[in-house]
């Protein structure tokens, strides 16, 4: 079951999306393994946990879990040579996966790549913060926001000064 699809239910009630991400985890579900693992590292602060779910998550060839936890055992200097060893295990293929016919064809440079893209896309759903916005108040000054030399303006550069009350 593909989990990153029930992510409006974490800011519906978090409590109850992350026990659904526990027992997706408990049922062998990767997915889940990947996004407690970078809650755990990056949201809660429990480094050693979170690596653990990724490692779950690798051990079943999931690529982008091997490769923030890759990264993440290389900003190390005492488990730096993991990290890299991870790494090129990727890039190589050599995961518990074998690759299919396509992904034969692919680089290592371009598996990493695209892992980095995934990971990166996962870590900015999992650390958004709430927004806590302030109610808007109407404005009581009618020069704010105008351009405050327009003649000055370069069209080109669509750079304005403009004039705000706040």
């Amino acid at each position: 079951m593909p989990v990153r699809r029930e992510r409006v239910f974490r800011w519906l009630d978090a409590d109850g999306y992350f026990a659904f991400l526990r027992s997706c985890a408990n049922c062998g579900n990767l997915e889940a393994s990947l996004i407690l693992g970078l809650d755990e590292v990056y949201n809660q602060k429990r480094k050693s946990l979170g690596q653990n779910h990724l490692y779950k998550a690798m051990k079943g060839a999931h690529r982008v879990a091997a490769y923030t936890l890759g990264i993440i055992l290389f900003q190390d200097l005492q488990t730096q040579q993991l990290g890299v060893k991870i790494l090129n295990k990727l890039a190589a293929m050599d995961l518990l996966c074998a690759p299919s016919a396509y992904e034969s064809l692919i680089s290592g440079h371009v598996i990493i790549a695209t892992c980095r893209s995934e990971a990166a896309s996962a870590m900015r759903d999992i650390t958004w913060a709430r927004l806590h916005l302030r109610p808007r108040r109407p404005f009581t000054n009618r020069l704010c926001g105008i351009v405050e030399k327009p003649d000055k303006a370069d069209p080109w550069s669509g750079e304005e000064t403009l004039r705000f009350c706040s």
